[in-house]
Protein backbone atom coordinates (compact mmCIF):
# COMPACT_ATOMS: atom_id res chain seq x y z
CA UNK A 1 0.00 0.00 0.00
CA UNK A 2 2.80 2.41 0.91
CA UNK A 3 4.64 1.54 -2.33
CA UNK A 4 1.53 2.36 -4.39
CA UNK A 5 1.08 5.74 -2.71
CA UNK A 6 4.76 6.55 -3.21
CA UNK A 7 4.51 5.75 -6.90
CA UNK A 8 1.45 7.97 -7.27
CA UNK A 9 3.17 10.85 -5.49
CA UNK A 10 6.28 10.40 -7.65
CA UNK A 11 4.11 10.43 -10.77
CA UNK A 12 2.39 13.65 -9.70
CA UNK A 13 5.72 15.30 -8.94
CA UNK A 14 7.05 14.38 -12.39
CA UNK A 15 3.92 15.72 -14.07
CA UNK A 16 4.08 19.00 -12.18
CA UNK A 17 7.78 19.30 -12.89
CA UNK A 18 7.26 18.72 -16.59
CA UNK A 19 4.53 21.37 -16.68
CA UNK A 20 6.68 23.84 -14.79
CA UNK A 21 9.74 23.12 -16.94
CA UNK A 22 7.69 23.65 -20.08
CA UNK A 23 7.11 27.21 -18.96
CA UNK A 24 10.72 27.81 -17.99
CA UNK A 25 12.54 30.64 -19.73
CA UNK A 26 15.54 29.99 -21.93
CA UNK A 27 18.96 30.64 -20.33
CA UNK A 28 20.25 34.21 -20.31
CA UNK A 29 23.94 34.94 -20.78
CA UNK A 30 25.10 37.99 -18.83
CA UNK A 31 28.42 39.83 -19.21
CA UNK A 32 28.53 42.34 -16.40
CA UNK A 33 29.92 45.86 -16.33
CA UNK A 34 28.99 48.96 -14.34
CA UNK A 35 25.99 50.00 -16.49
CA UNK A 36 22.91 47.73 -16.48
CA UNK A 37 22.03 45.63 -19.48
CA UNK A 38 19.36 46.43 -22.01
CA UNK A 39 16.00 44.67 -21.36
CA UNK A 40 15.71 41.07 -22.50
CA UNK A 41 12.48 39.06 -22.65
CA UNK A 42 12.09 35.93 -20.52
CA UNK A 43 9.12 33.66 -19.98
CA UNK A 44 7.73 32.89 -16.54
CA UNK A 45 9.39 30.05 -14.65
CA UNK A 46 12.90 29.05 -13.57
CA UNK A 47 15.49 30.77 -15.74
CA UNK A 48 19.22 30.06 -15.67
CA UNK A 49 21.54 33.09 -15.64
CA UNK A 50 25.06 32.40 -16.90
CA UNK A 51 27.30 35.24 -15.77
CA UNK A 52 30.77 36.63 -16.37
CA UNK A 53 31.57 39.62 -14.17
CA UNK A 54 34.19 42.25 -14.95
CA UNK A 55 35.89 44.26 -12.19
CA UNK A 56 38.54 46.95 -12.20
CA UNK A 57 41.15 48.08 -9.70
CA UNK A 58 40.69 51.82 -9.08
CA UNK A 59 43.84 52.48 -7.05
CA UNK A 60 44.36 53.89 -3.56
CA UNK A 61 41.69 56.10 -2.05
CA UNK A 62 41.96 58.49 0.91
CA UNK A 63 40.47 58.26 3.38
CA UNK A 64 39.95 54.56 3.24
CA UNK A 65 37.31 52.37 4.77
CA UNK A 66 38.95 52.00 8.16
CA UNK A 67 40.70 48.82 9.18
CA UNK A 68 38.04 46.39 7.98
CA UNK A 69 38.65 44.64 4.66
CA UNK A 70 35.68 43.55 2.62
CA UNK A 71 33.03 44.42 0.11
CA UNK A 72 30.27 42.88 -1.93
CA UNK A 73 29.63 41.28 -5.30
CA UNK A 74 25.93 41.13 -6.28
CA UNK A 75 23.97 40.40 -9.44
CA UNK A 76 20.63 42.24 -9.43
CA UNK A 77 17.66 41.46 -11.66
CA UNK A 78 14.95 44.07 -12.25
CA UNK A 79 12.01 44.45 -14.55
CA UNK A 80 11.91 47.02 -17.35
CA UNK A 81 10.28 49.51 -14.94
CA UNK A 82 13.29 49.31 -12.61
CA UNK A 83 11.34 47.22 -10.11
CA UNK A 84 13.45 44.84 -8.00
CA UNK A 85 12.96 41.12 -8.64
CA UNK A 86 15.96 39.17 -7.40
CA UNK A 87 19.55 39.53 -6.18
CA UNK A 88 22.29 36.90 -6.24
CA UNK A 89 25.17 37.60 -3.83
CA UNK A 90 28.66 36.19 -4.33
CA UNK A 91 30.95 36.09 -1.30
CA UNK A 92 34.19 37.94 -2.10
CA UNK A 93 36.11 35.35 -0.05
CA UNK A 94 34.87 32.64 -2.43
CA UNK A 95 36.51 34.36 -5.40
CA UNK A 96 40.02 32.94 -5.47
CA UNK A 97 42.54 35.69 -6.21
CA UNK A 98 39.82 38.10 -7.30
CA UNK A 99 41.05 40.90 -5.07
CA UNK A 100 44.52 39.59 -4.31
CA UNK A 101 48.06 40.13 -5.49
CA UNK A 102 48.12 43.90 -4.93
CA UNK A 103 50.55 45.87 -2.83
CA UNK A 104 50.75 49.44 -1.57
CA UNK A 105 52.60 50.45 -4.74
CA UNK A 106 50.66 49.05 -7.65
CA UNK A 107 52.88 49.32 -10.70
CA UNK A 108 51.38 46.67 -13.02
CA UNK A 109 49.33 48.57 -15.68
CA UNK A 110 46.99 45.63 -16.28
CA UNK A 111 45.60 45.98 -12.78
CA UNK A 112 43.84 49.20 -13.80
CA UNK A 113 42.09 47.55 -16.74
CA UNK A 114 38.87 45.48 -16.66
CA UNK A 115 39.43 41.83 -15.84
CA UNK A 116 37.17 38.81 -15.32
CA UNK A 117 36.39 38.64 -11.62
CA UNK A 118 34.01 35.69 -11.50
CA UNK A 119 32.06 33.33 -13.73
CA UNK A 120 29.26 30.91 -12.94
CA UNK A 121 25.52 30.43 -13.13
CA UNK A 122 22.44 30.47 -10.93
CA UNK A 123 18.71 29.93 -11.32
CA UNK A 124 16.18 32.69 -10.97
CA UNK A 125 12.41 32.11 -10.76
CA UNK A 126 10.75 34.64 -13.06
CA UNK A 127 7.17 35.26 -11.85
CA UNK A 128 5.81 36.60 -15.16
CA UNK A 129 6.46 36.76 -18.87
CA UNK A 130 8.38 40.03 -18.95
CA UNK A 131 11.51 41.90 -19.93
CA UNK A 132 14.41 41.67 -17.50
CA UNK A 133 17.32 44.01 -16.79
CA UNK A 134 20.48 42.49 -15.28
CA UNK A 135 23.26 44.44 -13.59
CA UNK A 136 26.32 43.79 -11.45
CA UNK A 137 27.31 45.66 -8.30
CA UNK A 138 30.92 45.29 -7.17
CA UNK A 139 32.82 47.11 -4.44
CA UNK A 140 35.82 45.92 -2.44
CA UNK A 141 38.17 47.78 -0.14
CA UNK A 142 41.47 46.68 1.40
CA UNK A 143 42.95 49.07 4.01
CA UNK A 144 46.66 49.85 4.05
CA UNK A 145 47.42 49.97 7.76
CA UNK A 146 51.01 51.06 7.35
CA UNK A 147 49.99 54.27 5.59
CA UNK A 148 48.89 57.42 7.40
CA UNK A 149 45.27 58.46 7.13
CA UNK A 150 44.02 54.90 6.61
CA UNK A 151 44.10 54.81 2.82
CA UNK A 152 42.74 51.75 1.10
CA UNK A 153 42.88 49.96 -2.21
CA UNK A 154 39.53 49.84 -3.98
CA UNK A 155 37.93 47.69 -6.65
CA UNK A 156 34.67 48.45 -8.45
CA UNK A 157 32.66 47.24 -11.40
CA UNK A 158 34.52 47.79 -14.65
CA UNK A 159 33.29 50.76 -16.64
CA UNK A 160 31.13 49.84 -19.59
CA UNK A 161 27.72 48.60 -20.71
CA UNK A 162 26.57 45.17 -19.57
CA UNK A 163 25.52 42.74 -22.29
CA UNK A 164 22.85 40.04 -22.36
CA UNK A 165 21.98 37.38 -24.91
CA UNK A 166 19.73 34.34 -25.16
CA UNK A 167 16.35 34.60 -23.49
CA UNK A 168 13.03 33.99 -25.20
CA UNK A 169 11.31 35.52 -28.17
CA UNK A 170 8.66 38.02 -27.08
CA UNK A 171 5.10 37.22 -28.10
CA UNK A 172 4.08 38.59 -31.47
CA UNK A 173 1.43 41.23 -31.04
CA UNK A 174 -0.56 41.74 -34.25
CA UNK A 175 -0.88 45.37 -35.28
CA UNK A 176 -4.23 46.94 -34.56
CA UNK A 177 -6.64 46.66 -37.42
CA UNK A 178 -7.20 49.86 -39.30
CA UNK A 179 -10.88 50.53 -39.72
CA UNK A 180 -11.59 52.67 -42.73
CA UNK A 181 -14.53 54.90 -41.94
CA UNK A 182 -17.48 54.48 -44.27
CA UNK A 183 -17.96 57.69 -46.18
CA UNK A 184 -21.24 59.40 -45.60
CA UNK A 185 -23.70 59.02 -48.46
CA UNK A 186 -23.78 61.96 -50.79
CA UNK A 187 -27.12 63.77 -50.69
CA UNK A 188 -28.03 65.22 -54.05
CA UNK A 189 -30.51 68.02 -54.69
CA UNK A 190 -32.84 67.82 -57.66
CA UNK A 191 -34.15 70.86 -59.54
CA UNK A 192 -36.73 70.63 -62.31
CA UNK A 193 -36.76 74.01 -63.99
CA UNK A 194 -35.41 76.27 -66.67
CA UNK A 195 -33.24 78.83 -64.91
CA UNK A 196 -33.08 82.19 -66.66
CA UNK A 197 -30.33 84.43 -65.32
CA UNK A 198 -28.93 87.84 -66.14
CA UNK A 199 -25.39 86.53 -65.71
CA UNK A 200 -23.14 86.24 -68.74
CA UNK A 201 -21.59 82.91 -67.67
CA UNK A 202 -24.08 80.04 -67.31
CA UNK A 203 -21.58 78.10 -65.17
CA UNK A 204 -21.95 80.70 -62.43
CA UNK A 205 -25.71 80.38 -62.18
CA UNK A 206 -25.66 77.18 -60.13
CA UNK A 207 -22.56 77.01 -57.93
CA UNK A 208 -23.72 74.36 -55.43
CA UNK A 209 -22.19 70.88 -55.66
CA UNK A 210 -24.13 67.63 -55.96
CA UNK A 211 -27.07 69.17 -57.83
CA UNK A 212 -29.04 67.52 -60.62
CA UNK A 213 -30.76 70.08 -62.82
CA UNK A 214 -33.48 68.74 -65.10
CA UNK A 215 -34.31 71.42 -67.60
CA UNK A 216 -31.70 73.96 -68.54
CA UNK A 217 -29.85 77.19 -67.86
CA UNK A 218 -30.28 80.40 -69.87
CA UNK A 219 -27.75 83.19 -69.32
CA UNK A 220 -28.95 86.47 -70.87
CA UNK A 221 -26.23 88.77 -69.59
CA UNK A 222 -23.30 90.12 -71.53
CA UNK A 223 -19.68 90.35 -70.40
CA UNK A 224 -18.37 93.86 -71.16
CA UNK A 225 -14.81 92.54 -71.54
CA UNK A 226 -14.94 88.86 -72.50
CA UNK A 227 -11.65 86.89 -72.29
CA UNK A 228 -9.92 85.84 -75.47
CA UNK A 229 -10.23 82.18 -74.42
CA UNK A 230 -13.43 81.04 -72.70
CA UNK A 231 -12.74 79.92 -69.13
CA UNK A 232 -16.11 78.49 -68.20
CA UNK A 233 -15.82 75.98 -65.37
CA UNK A 234 -18.92 74.25 -64.10
CA UNK A 235 -19.41 73.45 -60.43
CA UNK A 236 -18.11 70.07 -59.29
CA UNK A 237 -20.92 67.55 -58.95
CA UNK A 238 -23.41 69.52 -61.07
CA UNK A 239 -25.35 67.41 -63.57
CA UNK A 240 -27.64 68.96 -66.17
CA UNK A 241 -30.26 66.80 -67.83
CA UNK A 242 -31.84 68.68 -70.77
CA UNK A 243 -35.63 68.63 -70.92
CA UNK A 244 -36.99 70.04 -74.16
CA UNK A 245 -40.56 70.04 -72.79
CA UNK A 246 -39.53 72.50 -70.09
CA UNK A 247 -37.58 74.61 -72.56
CA UNK A 248 -40.53 74.88 -74.99
CA UNK A 249 -43.12 75.36 -72.27
CA UNK A 250 -44.95 72.15 -73.07
CA UNK A 251 -44.52 71.13 -69.44
CA UNK A 252 -44.83 73.28 -66.37
CA UNK A 253 -42.11 72.67 -63.77
CA UNK A 254 -43.18 71.67 -60.26
CA UNK A 255 -43.70 74.44 -57.80
CA UNK A 256 -41.19 73.06 -55.31
CA UNK A 257 -38.33 73.63 -55.66
CA UNK A 258 -38.38 76.48 -58.14
CA UNK A 259 -35.78 79.13 -58.86
CA UNK A 260 -36.81 82.39 -60.46
CA UNK A 261 -34.17 85.03 -61.19
CA UNK A 262 -35.93 88.32 -61.95
CA UNK A 263 -33.88 91.42 -62.69
CA UNK A 264 -35.40 94.70 -63.90
CA UNK A 265 -33.01 96.10 -66.48
CA UNK A 266 -35.08 99.07 -67.54
CA UNK A 267 -38.52 100.32 -66.55
CA UNK A 268 -40.30 103.39 -67.89
CA UNK A 269 -43.58 104.85 -66.79
CA UNK A 270 -45.42 107.47 -68.86
CA UNK A 271 -48.62 109.34 -68.09
CA UNK A 272 -50.49 112.56 -68.73
CA UNK A 273 -51.34 114.76 -65.82
CA UNK A 274 -54.36 117.00 -66.30
CA UNK A 275 -54.27 120.58 -65.08
CA UNK A 276 -56.86 121.19 -62.43
CA UNK A 277 -59.48 123.82 -63.22
CA UNK A 278 -58.95 127.23 -61.72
Amino acid sequence: MKIGIARILLFLVLVLASIFDAKAGAPINFIGYKSPSTPIFSKAGPTVINYQLYAQYDGIRKPGGGLDEGGFVVIVIKNSNNGFLYSYPILPDSISGGFGGHTTSVTQPYLFKPYVLATGSFQFSNPFDQKLVVEEQIFYSRPLEIEAGFPAQEWNSASGQSFVSGGDNPPVVPPPSIVTPTPAPVTRSSIHAVIISGLSDPAKVVTSANVTLTGGVVALGKNPSPPATPTTQWSTGLRIVPDQALLTGAKIPPLTPNIIDVRIVKHEVRGDLSTPAP
